[in-house]
C-alpha cells in the first residue's frame, strides 16, 4: 500500500450464525449479519442501517442499500470469481481475491488501498487495513464482502 497513514480493524464473529462486530482498536464501529434469499446481509454503521440485497432471485448482483436507495452495487459470483467492482460517490474500486491467497485486496485506480487478511479460524476473526482516504462505508462493505465470499466458498 502507499505511504499514506492507514486504519486497522478487527472483524470478530459473535456466535455461530455469522453475527459480526467490526472493531477499530477496542471500539465497535459496525455490526453486520448474513441472510439468505433476497436480503443477503444487514450492516449497522454509524447512524444508519444498511442492507445488502441480491437482485433477481438467485442472481449474482448485490446492491448496498439504505432506506431502499441504492448506494452501490457489485457482482460476486461463485468461488471461482476472483474480482468484484463497485463504485461509491463516483469513485471506482476493484475488490480482488488473488488465487492461492487468503487475502482480499481493495484497489482504487489500480493501486492497493486496503486488504482483509490474516484469518484466524479458531478465534473466528480477521484483520483489515485500509488507507485513511478510503471512506469508512467502503471499508465496512469490503469487510462484509470478504467475509460473505469466504463463508460461501467454505459452505
Amino acid at each position: 500500500m502507499a505511504a499514506e497513514s492507514s486504519k486497522r480493524y478487527r472483524v470478530v464473529q459473535q456466535g455461530w450464525f455469522g453475527d459480526t462486530t467490526v472493531l477499530e482498536g477496542d471500539a465497535p464501529v459496525a455490526r453486520f449479519a448474513f441472510g439468505a434469499w433476497n436480503t443477503q446481509g444487514k450492516i449497522s454503521f454509524e447512524d444508519g442501517k444498511y442492507e445488502v440485497v441480491r437482485q433477481k432471485g438467485l442472481g449474482s448482483l448485490l446492491r448496498l442499500e439504505r432506506d431502499g436507495l441504492m448506494l452501490c452495487q457489485t457482482t460476486i459470483a461463485g468461488m471461482w470469481n476472483q474480482r468484484a467492482e463497485l463504485s461509491l460517490d463516483g469513485v471506482r474500486y476493484v475488490v480482488a481475491w488473488p488465487a492461492f491467497e487468503a487475502k482480499t485486496i481493495l484497489r482504487r485506480n489500480g493501486v492497493e488501498v486496503g486488504f482483509v487478511g490474516k484469518w484466524r479460524t479458531w478465534k473466528r476473526e480477521v484483520e483489515a487495513t485500509f488507507l485513511e482516504s478510503v471512506p469508512p462505508m467502503v471499508c465496512i462493505f469490503v469487510m462484509w464482502l470478504a467475509t460473505h465470499k469466504r463463508l460461501n466458498d467454505l459452505g
